[in-house]
């Protein structure tokens, strides 16, 4: 049975995750939303061809983060999320990882409207997160995910570990954020260093610092 959230009519959901008793859950999620839940085996092995099939099976996906454990998936996720979002594909994103908001490739994050960051999301919650990816799909941006070009300066690296800090002035001077180098453009990695200053486009409107994205970069 189809049922209109924000204006669109969705019936098949796309359920996409490496643990199949993770699968059956999540289509039980749906099912009781009056939902048809369709579930994907794999292995997925092409992200573009992938979601550019998408629409001929499904209204909308359903995806957890960590998609390449049991060889299922050679990409994760945020990316499946994110080319979703790009080809005007609801998409939501859920996790049980606690750690993930470090693992997300930031620029992604731009296009992934929702992370549902519970084990158990209820159908209110799936409701509520389609709605809003719904939304940025139509234009209609929070302002907790509008973004702004900022200030970025970087406050300190770890090249051995593969992360470094931030201090976004127009979020808040005091906050140092963690982002992973190889989130940035080839051309910006390699100029990152304590002190350096670039532009960037961050949502500065977040209320924590793991709902900010950082895309679009440029050097000062």
């Amino acid at each position: 049975m189809a049922i209109a959230l924000a204006g669109r009519e969705i019936n098949r959901v796309l359920v996409v995750d490496d643990d199949p008793a993770a699968r059956d859950s999540f289509s039980e999620i749906l099912a009781d939303m009056g939902l048809s839940p369709i579930s994907e085996p794999g292995p997925l092995d092409d992200l573009r061809k992938f979601v550019e099939a998408v629409p001929k099976i499904a209204d909308a996906v359903f995806a957890d983060y960590k998609l390449k454990p049991r060889n299922y998936s050679i990409f994760q996720g945020d990316s499946l999320v994110a080319e979703c979002f790009s080809h005007n594909i609801p998409a939501v994103l859920c996790t049980t990882y606690k750690d993930a908001d470090f693992m997300l490739d930031r620029r992604l994050v731009r296009r992934i409207p929702v992370l549902l960051r519970n084990t158990n999301p209820d159908p209110d919650d799936v409701e509520a997160a389609f709605k809003k990816c719904i939304a940025e799909l139509q234009g209609r941006v929070s302002p907790s995910r509008r973004p702004w070009r900022t200030l970025v300066r970087v406050y300190d690296t770890d090249r051995d570990r593969g992360f470094f800090y931030v201090v976004v002035p127009g979020w808040d001077i005091r906050a140092k954020v963690r982002l992973d180098l190889d989130n940035l453009p080839r051309e910006i990695k390699c100029l990152v260093e304590p002190g350096k200053r670039f532009h960037a486009k961050v949502n500065i409107g977040a209320q924590s610092a793991q709902d900010l994205y950082f895309d679009e970069w440029e050097t000062e």
